[in-house]
């Protein structure tokens, strides 16, 4: 049981440096005697302080104490690991040093004094012990705010790296735009001139040839017997031949022209330049346009198969956005489908490409049966600068710009789910950006 004595008010040496209130002071074990010469004494040089006395280690207490004066007795008992200051009091024979070793805390403040106690010792050590724990309290303060300060700064830090990757990430993306969309649509204006003149003079050549053919095959069939310079010239030239190559060559003539006419469209539609608002736009076409561009890289070449893409369009209304930016995401998606099936050497490879319209928002789904990626990859796709490819073959900014283009410009989402069977893309777009 603990008896609880207040010390007189007056104080010939007060502590100093010391927070403002009263001290807690706790004295525990020894005579009735010793405690009330203990209490005396204390009361006598720490002013504004509480004492309590105990036979026994005191129980669990909601408060804790400034300073714990114990006799020996007590030695090696479990004491609480609450933080407060110990003055131990021993005899000669307890004095070792290797009792300090038992401290239960290592920033705990302790001092031993041996018995028969002097007071000026005591009151010395117990001022020191005190200071002390006030100094350590005083500097774990110190730390905890530093460390406040430190984390807070490291916070801004942080916000104000993410904000400069994502800049840089728009003026990257920006520049791209800018150049991609400049050099293709001069290099679709410069082949739209002369391919137009192909596309014209392949149709009069058809036209001129089928006339001149009928008009030799009318020559023919009223004179069947030419003269003989004309007979051996006909030898010569493999007349028979050249009647029956010339209307199947215009007419592959005539399909070139048209596949270069159909990119040149393609160019003109994938470099859309953006406006400063959103503009009406047909998914679908962005998708057709930028799978003819990588046309090249799903034909068949060598030992390597062909890409097949299966579409699955629904009926998408025109949808206001940003254009060629979202082309540019189609663009990037498909290339990265592409290198996926290349590099893992799929036997089969194939492209899914599914959109569709529910009350909220437009989805597309891009989807190809590669080997899939690893969870720790998958994690980090969408990172800045983070890519799984060679040098000079990735930068690692394709899919971080994707993901910025959908959900910062356009107010959407972009995710991606993976296996063993292969990847998928998921683009949502909201539908009401068109109100924008």
């Amino acid at each position: 049981m603990g008896l609880t004595m207040t010390a007189e008010t007056q104080s010939v040496s007060p502590i100093h440096h010391l927070p403002e209130g009263a001290l807690l002071i706790w004295v525990i074990g020894g005579s009735t005697y010793h405690h009330q010469s203990m209490v005396q004494l204390l009361g006598r040089h720490f002013s504004n302080s509480e004492i309590e006395v105990w036979a026994q280690l005191p129980p669990e207490v909601s408060y804790i104490p400034d300073l714990v004066i114990i006799d020996q007795e007590f030695w090696g008992c479990p004491l609480p690991d609450d933080d407060f200051a110990i003055l131990w009091l021993l005899t000669a024979d307890h004095w070792d040093v290797h009792c300090w070793h038992q401290t239960p805390s290592p920033s705990r403040q302790v001092d031993f004094i041996h018995k028969p106690i002097d007071s000026r010792e005591l009151l010395m050590r117990a001022q020191r012990l005190l200071q002390s724990r006030y100094h350590c309290q005083t500097l774990q303060a110190q730390n905890q705010n530093l460390e406040h300060s430190i984390q807070e700064r490291t916070n801004a830090l942080t916000l104000a790296l993410e904000n400069l990757q994502r800049t840089q990430l728009q003026v990257v993306q920006n520049e791209k735009l800018s150049s991609m969309g400049q050099l293709l649509a001069g290099i679709a204006h410069e082949m739209n001139n002369p391919l137009s003149a192909i596309l014209n003079g392949a149709d009069l050549l058809r036209e001129s040839s089928d006339a001149v053919l009928e008009h030799l095959s009318l020559y023919r069939q009223f004179y069947p017997d030419p003269v003989e310079a004309i007979a051996l010239h006909a030898e010569v030239s493999d007349l028979d031949y050249l009647i029956e190559d010339i209307p199947p060559l215009l007419q592959s003539l005539q399909t070139a022209s048209e596949r270069l006419r159909q990119m040149t469209s393609s160019l003109r539609t994938f470099s859309r330049a953006d406006a400063d608002r959103r503009v009406p736009f047909q998914v679908h076409e962005g998708i057709d346009s930028t799978l003819m561009l990588l046309r090249h890289r799903l034909k068949s070449v060598g030992s390597k198969p062909r890409i097949d893409v299966i579409r699955d369009y629904s009926d998408i209304p025109s949808y206001h956005c940003y254009a060629g930016q979202l082309n540019q995401v189609f663009m990037n998606l498909l290339a990265n489908a592409i290198d996926a099936l290349e590099e893992n050497g799929i036997p089969d490879p194939c492209i899914w490409i599914s959109t569709r319209v529910n009350a909220e928002d437009v989805v597309i789904c891009i989807r190809d049966n590669a080997r899939g990626i690893s969870p720790e990859v998958l994690a980090r796709i969408f990172e800045p600068l983070f890519t799984t490819k060679s040098v000079g073959k990735g930068t690692g900014l394709g899919l971080a710009i994707c993901k910025q283009i959908i959900e910062e410009r356009h107010g959407g989402a972009l995710t991606c789910s993976s296996s063993s069977l292969g990847t998928e893309f998921t683009i949502r777009l909201p539908l009401d950006s068109n109100d924008d």
